[in-house]
């Protein structure tokens, strides 16, 4: 797959998230709907891809932009939605990339194997959300999930060990595990845009099912899927 189709599909990524409006979640819908025709035509016979093919499919998505409502709905309904589009756009990754090639698109987080308690179960929706809220701050590393091994692993506990000290000498200390929101592997620095709570259970699974994406993965969206 060339350049071209993979800058394409993360424009995928980026447009549908920004494209929250009122009539943005028809319009994304017709355009997967319609994936099954255009889309796969565009690729159906492309052995190596072309900057022609990314053009092809960088007009589909002007079209789903343009039939997008330019006003936004509520905050709830602009997060269902973005969630939504994120959902749809793994999809369109599935057509476009079946090998898994293109490095960019959703991170999905599921409860601990096992279970958990509906404790555990909101800290993972706070969670999620904290890194909802990091990636439109643009926070996150800028290449794409990181190795957190070596001097990185090192400074980023080091980290969570001063806050740690800093909330118990404030009177308010952790129960569970300081938690890096997110965590270390997409932001690549140390020290997160938020601290979090966590019970152990809890931010060992969000850790390992982190370390189920490539290096250099660049998050679209992260979802909680029940």
């Amino acid at each position: 797959m060339s350049n071209g189709i993979v800058q394409a599909l993360d424009q995928v990524a980026t447009r549908v998230s920004k494209a929250v409006g009122k009539d943005a979640g028809k319009a994304v819908e017709d355009l997967y709907r319609d994936a099954g025709g255009r889309l796969k035509d565009v690729i159906k016979n492309t052995v190596e891809a072309d900057a022609g093919k990314a053009a092809d499919i960088k007009k589909i998505l002007d079209e789903m932009d343009h039939n997008a409502a330019k006003r936004v709905t509520n905050d709830a309904e602009r997060t269902t939605r973005a969630d939504t589009n994120a959902v749809l756009h793994k999809k369109l990754a599935e057509i476009l990339d079946p090998k898994g090639e293109v490095k960019a698109g959703p991170v999905t987080f599921r409860p601990p194997k096992g279970g958990a308690s509906p404790d555990e179960i909101a800290q993972m929706r706070q969670y999620v959300a904290g890194c909802n809220k990091a990636l439109e701050d643009g926070a996150l590393s800028p290449t794409g999930r990181v190795s957190t091994s070596g001097k990185l692993r090192a400074e980023a506990s080091a980290a969570a060990r001063e806050e740690g000290r800093r909330a118990a000498a404030a009177g308010t200390p952790y129960a569970g595990n300081v938690g890096h929101v997110p965590d270390t592997t997409w932001v690549g620095r140390p020290n997160p845009p938020s601290w979090q709570d966590l019970a152990e259970k809890v931010n060992k699974s969000l850790g390992a099912q982190a370390r189920g994406y490539p290096v250099g993965y660049k998050p679209t969206r992260f979802l909680f899927e029940e």
